[in-house]
């Protein structure tokens, strides 16, 4: 009993010295943040200095330089594209992105079924058929695809993200290499 006692110590104060350990990293992390702003409010004074005839900025100017910055890194918007496509199918992909909520599952989803091709059909081992972006069943939603709006693909990746979102399982995910998936994709700025 003694030596679990002390081995129990010993596991407790080694999650206190990782904890104190994280700690110090979290606050050299804040410290390293903070020098940055500073030496950025220093460089926006010195730049704002030379351009109004060496008057000094005052520290309420430099906060201003700051939230400036700020606001406009908070409006950086990034979007999936995928390498090789056509000009087409990255603005499906930029728009199923945005109805989703951001959701790079579900990019990742309609590239796997489909890989963005709106005239993709599959067929299934028993004879049955799956159409579109989602590769959706004839079998199951034939109401779905012989929808005449099932042409027009924004109101296709609509009703997939419904189906995905509903809770309706694809299977095309799960037979592809997820790493795979990721590298089909850069990210850029609009």
């Amino acid at each position: 009993m003694f030596k679990k006692r002390i081995k129990l110590e010993d596991r407790i104060y080694n999650m206190q010295y990782r904890n104190r350990q994280a700690v110090r990293g979290a606050e050299q992390q804040v410290l390293n943040v903070v020098g940055v702003i500073f030496l950025l409010m220093v460089a926006a004074g010195y730049i704002g200095t030379w351009a109004s005839n060496f008057k000094v900025i005052q520290p309420a100017h430099a906060q201003e330089i700051v939230e400036e910055v700020t606001i406009q890194s908070v409006n950086v918007n990034p979007i999936p594209i995928k390498v090789g496509a056509s000009d087409f199918q990255n603005e499906m992909i930029e728009y199923a992105y945005e109805i989703s909520g951001k959701d790079f599952d579900f990019i990742k989803l309609i590239e796997a079924e489909s890989g963005w091709r709106i005239d993709a059909v599959g067929v299934n081992t028993n004879g049955t058929k799956d159409y579109g972006l989602g590769q959706i069943s004839g079998y199951w939603h034939p109401q779905i695809v012989n929808d005449p709006k099932f042409n027009n693909w924004k109101w296709e990746i609509d009703t997939v993200y419904q189906l995905y979102a509903g809770g309706t399982k694809f299977y095309g995910i799960s037979r592809i290499n997820d790493q795979e998936l990721i590298d089909n994709f850069k990210w850029i700025t609009k």
